[in-house]
């Protein structure tokens, strides 16, 4: 399990914005699971999650890798 690091609340709202019933969740990066990734966005376009490794090895070699 991946532990996800908070950021202070301020970076995204003001003191006083919503009610302080609200909780304000600030996470640095989220976990997708796998299962719900259909394409990749990266520079050379939108990639499959099975072609990724076949594209690196494209785009930086198996020494990269090995």
């Amino acid at each position: 399990m991946v532990t996800i690091e908070e950021r202070d609340t301020g970076e995204i709202i003001r003191k006083g914005e919503v009610p302080d019933s609200v909780k304000v969740f600030n996470p640095v990066f989220d976990s997708t699971p796998a299962k719900y990734i259909d394409g990749i966005i990266t520079e050379i376009g939108i990639v499959s999650p099975g072609s990724v490794y076949e594209i690196m090895m494209r785009q930086f070699g198996e020494q990269t890798f090995s």
